[in-house]
């Protein structure tokens, strides 16, 4: 039986500009299985967010354009489907929490009438009823007195609440595939760990599976069965996540991986990684890491690795993996 939910194969987005068009998704190959929860990390401007807009097929058209890939879902390939078709399954069979609530709940509605909405647009269900499954669904996601807080607007909400009415929205039809867009930025740390248990639990609850987006390696950690780092529009590395932390094998991933704050040991200045994200116009020849790269040679400046499988789930793009393995005694 055939595990994958989602299939992306050779996604490749492209944005127009004045100054011409801008590959900011080159290439992209990955895959959810059913019920798991994938990590999709990396620098803000890498392509986490494009490649999930992608995928549910949001990007605006122009200026972006799709111009390669296949993504295929429910055995059906997204990109040779109709609108009306993406419509159908878009917040249906696969729904996104985006990155901030405030900006993506409507100010001019109460909270309830926006999840309802969902409901009664998909699976065509009465008023009263979508309203009881909304009051359900805010108090399932921890939000106390729903019945109060369903005729609510946004603005009467903390942040906290209001990415929970997100998460409600998101389950409303009990999808199989969740994006989860960065779904903690912006809270506190108290709430940031409330969102994250929820979002495990209700995981556990329907079954959806759920691509987890974000830039802190410690969500990753705690939350991801498989991780897929992002670098500069292309995926550089995909393990299991205890693979990942345990044998790093691309310098960006140990670069991330160090840069992660430490409660114990000898106190020392907070690792960065050199340099900055390349702009999408002005990409290095070869690896696109090797500017920032302290084991880079003249071979990775001048030709792009392949991707390479280490071990079963463990692919890597990069000519100095073994380096980067036996730095941390993996082999």
């Amino acid at each position: 039986m055939n595990s994958r939910l989602l299939d992306v194969k050779g996604l490749t987005v492209q944005f127009h500009t004045p100054d011409g068009p801008v590959e900011v998704v080159s290439s992209v190959d990955f895959h959810v299985n059913k019920g798991e929860t994938v990590g999709l990390v990396g620098e803000s401007g890498c392509g986490k967010s494009v490649s999930s807009m992608a995928i549910m097929g949001l990007i605006p058209s122009p200026p972006a354009k799709q111009i390669g890939g296949e993504i295929w879902f429910q055995e059906k390939n997204l990109l040779a489907q109709s609108p009306d078709y993406l419509r159908s399954i878009r917040g249906n069979s696969m729904s996104m929490i985006f990155q901030d609530p405030m900006s993506s709940l409507d100010p001019a509605f109460t909270v309830g009438s926006q999840i309802d909405e969902a409901m009664q647009f998909h699976q065509k269900i009465a008023a009263n009823e979508a309203k009881e499954r909304s009051i359900e669904l805010l108090r399932r996601v921890g939000i106390s007195n729903p019945e109060l807080r369903y005729h609510e607007y946004p603005h009467q909400l903390s942040g906290g609440m209001r990415q929970r009415v997100m998460i409600a929205m998101a389950l409303a039809c009990n999808p199989q595939l969740i994006i989860a867009d960065e779904p903690t930025t912006a809270l506190d740390v108290t709430v940031q760990a409330q969102i994250l248990d929820l979002l495990n639990d209700l995981r556990q609850t329907f079954g959806s599976a759920i691509i987890m987006i974000t830039h802190d390696m410690g969500v990753v950690a705690e939350t991801c069965d498989r991780v897929m780092v992002m670098y500069a529009g292309q995926i550089v590395e995909e393990a299991p996540t205890e693979v990942l932390f345990d044998q790093t094998a691309h310098p960006y991933t140990e670069g991330l991986l160090r840069s992660i704050p430490k409660i114990s040991g000898k106190k020392v200045k907070l690792y960065s990684i050199p340099g900055s994200v390349p702009l999408q116009r002005d990409m290095p020849k070869g690896c696109r890491f090797h500017p920032r790269c302290s084991y880079a040679t003249s071979l990775c400046q001048e030709k792009e690795p392949p991707i390479q499988e280490l071990a079963p789930g463990h692919r890597v793009k990069c000519w100095h993996s073994d380096q980067v393995i036996a730095k941390q005694g993996g082999v």
